[in-house]
């Protein structure tokens, strides 16, 4: 799966792409998107569908439609915050240090004793089997 993390100013992630497998493919996980930084986790195509609709504008009337049965979740790094989002596309803020994916846990309990984003992955990338590759960094 995935580590996304965040400090709010910093967001960091691992490159590893896998579904019911682990795969030896790099995946960028973190793009710069009309002057915030989005970090992807879950479907990467489901995600990649919803970065797609924020590119070309995020028109109301021309929502990205999902798969019921895959999910995703993005991170927004903002100049007013970080927020969530699902795929019902609501903007939720969330506190900092904010993650996820299934390494998100084990990067907030690393930020929360110190470390920063990129330190937190490499962490997660230890502990969680389903997070891997190199580590990825973008500031805001």
């Amino acid at each position: 799966m995935t580590t996304i993390a965040t400090d709010g100013k910093t967001m960091a992630s691992d490159t590893r792409q896998g579904a019911d497998f682990i795969d030896q493919v790099e995946s960028i996980k973190v793009f710069r998107i009309k002057g915030e930084v989005v970090g992807i986790c879950g479907d990467y195509a489901e995600a990649r569908r919803y970065l797609e609709w924020l590119q070309n504008g995020s028109k109301k009337d021309d929502k990205p439609h999902f798969d019921k049965e895959a999910d995703f979740e993005a991170l927004h790094l903002t100049q007013k915050g970080v927020f969530s989002v699902t795929k019902n596309l609501y903007r939720v803020a969330t506190g900092t240090p904010a993650a996820c994916g299934s390494g998100g846990c084990h990067a907030i309990a690393a930020m929360m004793a110190g470390a920063t984003p990129k330190r937190a992955v490499e962490i997660a990338i230890q502990l969680d089997p389903f997070s891997g590759g190199r580590v990825m960094v973008m500031k805001l």
